[in-house]
């Protein structure tokens, strides 16, 4: 799969699974829940919030990042540069953490959803 099939799927994944949580508990007649589960269920929110932004910054720093390669390429290939072209480590390494941290973000955010709808069936 591709970086960006994965981007699409967790933003997909989340913000549906981030809308129809906010949608059931703005509801007249919403779940009750204790205050521990409130909390948990807040700190999915921003999980899932936080998956969507990293997933997004992802492609956007990958778009970056070719850009600046393909520049120095150019460079090179028009002669003015004389030294070996590196790969860019430097951005790699930034991009897999960030989505490595949306991986996380998501599949946290979304546990902690499974976790609260069986407190909610079982209160």
């Amino acid at each position: 799969m591709r970086a960006d099939g994965l981007v699409r799927a967790i933003l997909l994944i989340s913000g549906g699974a981030l809308t129809l949580s906010i949608g059931a508990f703005l509801r007249p007649e919403h779940p009750v829940l204790f205050p521990a589960c409130l909390n948990l269920l807040h700190l999915s929110w921003i999980l899932l919030v936080a998956s969507m932004i990293l997933a997004v910054a992802v492609v956007f720093g990958g778009v970056l990042a070719s850009d600046l390669h393909s520049r120095h390429w150019l460079s090179w290939l028009r002669g003015g540069r004389k030294n070996e072209l590196k790969q860019p480590r430097k951005a790699n390494y930034i991009l897999w953490t960030f989505g490595v941290l949306a991986i996380l973000s998501h599949w946290t955010g979304l546990g902690l959803l499974a976790y609260l709808a069986t407190k909610v069936v079982t209160t």
